[in-house]
Order: C-alpha cells, then sequence, then structure tokens
C-alpha cells in the first residue's frame, strides 16, 4: 500500500465512530486495533475476508513509532485523545535500553525561565510539577542555589548580560506585576534586540481589584494593585490568611498615585509553599500563570 494512500486513510478516519468495529475480527495483538479500525472505516466488507489482515497488518506494525505518531497528528480530531506509548516489551526484547528511552531533554531545546527572588523560583518549580509536568520537561527554572538573584537589580543585571554576551537560548523574565517591576520591563524592553528572549510581569488578578493598602501610620484605603504591589504570592492559595490579605505601602500614598507596596502576609504565604498539589489546595490562580507562561513561551 503506498503511503499517501495510508495516510489519506488515516486522516480521513473519525475515532467517534470506532463502536462501528467488531473486534471479534481483529487479530489477537492489541497493537494492530487501530490500524484495523482506519481499514474497516474506509472499507466496511474489509473483515468479510480475514486474508486481508496479513500484509498490511505486518507494515503497520512495522513502522516507526515517530512515522505512527506524525500520522497522528495529520487528524485534527484526535487532538482531545488520550495516546498510550507502550514501550516495555521493547525494552524486555532488547530493541532500546531503558536509558535511551527515559532520557533527559536535550538543554538546547529547553526554554530559560527566570524570575526575581528565590520564592519565585520554588513556587514555579512546584506548580509546573504538580500542574503541568509534560510542559515542566521543557522548561530550566533557574535554581536559586545555582543562581542566588536577589531582587530587580540582579535581574536588570542579569537582562544587560545576556545580551551583551548574545545568548541563544529561549529565554522568559519575568518580572513581578509591581510598579518597579512594571517600570522594569518598560525600560529593558526598549534595549531587547534578541527574539529570543521576552520580558513580560505577572498577570492581573482579579482578586487584587479592590483590596486595603496600608500607610506607615496606620491609615489605609482601597485600590487596584495590579501593577504596584503583586508579587508571586498572591498567585498562592490564601488559606494561611485569616480574612482578605492586605497590602503595606512605606511611603505615603493614594489611590491616585503609581506607589510600591507589597502584600502584608507574604512570609507566611511562603511557609506553605510545600502545600502546593495536596488535597484541597486552591489551585486556580497558579493554573492561571501556568497558562499565561506557556502562552508567552510558545511565542518564542
Amino acid at each position: 500500500m503506498p503511503f499517501k494512500t495510508m495516510l489519506d486513510m488515516i486522516r480521513n478516519t473519525d475515532l467517534n465512530d470506532i463502536n462501528k468495529l467488531d473486534l471479534s475480527k481483529v487479530p489477537i495483538s492489541a497493537q494492530y486495533i487501530f490500524w484495523e479500525f482506519v481499514k474497516y472505516r474506509n472499507n466496511p466488507d474489509y473483515h468479510e475476508n480475514e486474508s486481508n489482515c496479513d500484509d498490511s497488518d505486518v507494515f503497520f506494525g512495522s513502522l516507526d513509532p515517530f512515522v505512527l505518531l506524525r500520522m497522528a497528528c495529520e487528524v485534527n480530531h484526535f487532538d482531545d485523545l488520550t495516546l498510550t506509548w507502550d514501550i516495555i516489551e521493547s525494552i524486555k526484547m532488547g530493541y532500546y535500553p531503558k536509558e535511551y528511552l527515559f532520557r533527559d531533554i536535550d538543554s538546547k531545546y529547553k526554554v530559560t525561565i527566570i524570575a526575581e527572588g528565590n520564592s519565585d523560583f520554588k513556587i514555579l518549580n512546584r506548580a509546573f510539577s504538580e500542574y503541568a509536568p509534560e510542559e515542566y520537561r521543557f522548561l530550566n527554572i533557574i535554581d536559586d542555589r545555582k543562581f542566588p538573584l536577589k531582587g530587580l537589580g540582579d535581574l536588570k543585571n542579569l537582562h544587560r548580560c545576556l545580551i551583551d554576551i548574545n545568548v541563544e537560548n529561549r529565554i522568559l523574565i519575568l518580572f513581578d506585576n509591581d510598579h518597579e517591576g512594571c517600570e522594569g520591563v518598560k525600560k529593558a524592553t526598549n534595549n531587547t534586540p534578541n527574539n529570543d528572549l521576552i520580558l513580560c510581569n505577572l498577570p492581573d488578578l482579579d482578586e487584587l481589584r479592590c483590596v486595603d493598602v496600608i500607610l506607615p501610620n496606620g491609615s489605609s484605603f482601597k485600590d487596584d494593585v495590579n501593577g504596584k504591589a503583586s508579587s508571586i504570592e498572591c498567585f498562592l492559595d490564601f488559606f494561611p490568611i485569616e480574612g482578605k490579605p492586605t497590602f503595606k505601602c512605606n511611603k505615603p500614598a493614594s489611590p491616585s498615585d503609581e506607589y510600591q507596596a507589597e502584600i502584608s502576609q507574604k512570609s507566611k504565604l511562603n511557609h506553605h509553599i510545600k502545600d502546593i498539589g495536596k488535597p484541597g489546595y486552591d489551585s486556580k490562580k497558579l493554573k492561571e500563570l501556568i497558562r499565561f507562561i506557556i502562552t508567552k513561551i510558545s511565542s518564542l
């Protein structure tokens, strides 16, 4: 059978009709069920003559797995289906060593994510490993033990260094969504000629549209602190906080000012980073952040 004919058959197959296939007439080997259905879908009378099974089944079973995956990608309505690639038999029979199949992704294919502080690294690593493990394998989130960033100043210096040495790896530098972070992105973006280097702030949160901002004299006012005081801790579950979170500003300010503030319960929230992924943990905001980051790096 010509490859183009087989590819056209797969493209035209709707797996929603798989209940029409009489599995009792399918060869015992489960690896052929998909191919048997493809042939049945394109020729319902195919199984009337079981001798038709032989040559094409051998051909299909001998195809490289990457070829099969490539053909499956040609079918748009396969997007929501679960794909299981059983490789245990191949390992047991000695076709592939275990180390070959389970090796890590080459670092040149990974995207590096750099954020402002040590807590950012811990939260991002924990969140991706718990809620997006497949995507996590393609990321290199800088570990504070390898590169001890101490905040916005070091992040700006790192950005300048990356430009100066013409780094080729794909990099996302993630700034806080506060006043200093927003100003830092504005200034740095004008000096970023490399298309493989993206700078952005944390996304806005609806939960921060109207919160209490506490001034040094103890007075307070309500304000939208997106772009003024939002850090990655704001994406955590607020269960350790009694009541609603508050934000502290070290200088006199008003809602109309471009002030810098931070969440008052920051240390208490960081103490519960280990709870990310546990049953009952509210992961809604972290999952929104993950989707935001994936959307950003997909353009690299």
